[in-house]
């Protein structure tokens, strides 16, 4: 996972970084493959998502930043990644 992230790191700063209107056309087209990848989950998914970066932002600080900036917060593979951990380490 970690050589993914790292790989996914890599290409973000590789181009310039996105503007806000592409950071929010990311997020809305992100939402949307995962409201229909998760279904009923959706909630439950995203919020498990948002823990692992909570308990990730405590550690690093800049976490949030960075996904926000790059726009790696709305890479689908990288939530359902960061969910999947959430689920593992039993956070609800």
């Amino acid at each position: 996972i970690g050589s993914q992230m790292a790989a996914l790191w890599d290409k973000a700063m590789a181009t310039d970084l996105p503007s806000p209107a592409q950071i929010e056309q990311g997020r809305q087209e992100g939402m949307a493959a995962l409201s229909k990848a998760w279904g009923q989950d959706f909630d439950r998914n995203l919020a498990l998502a948002r823990s692992v970066v909570a308990q990730m932002q405590a550690k690093q600080p800049a976490i949030m930043g960075m996904l926000e900036e790059s726009g790696l917060g709305n890479n689908v593979w990288l939530i359902q990644t960061l969910a999947n951990i959430g689920r593992a380490r039993g956070l609800k």
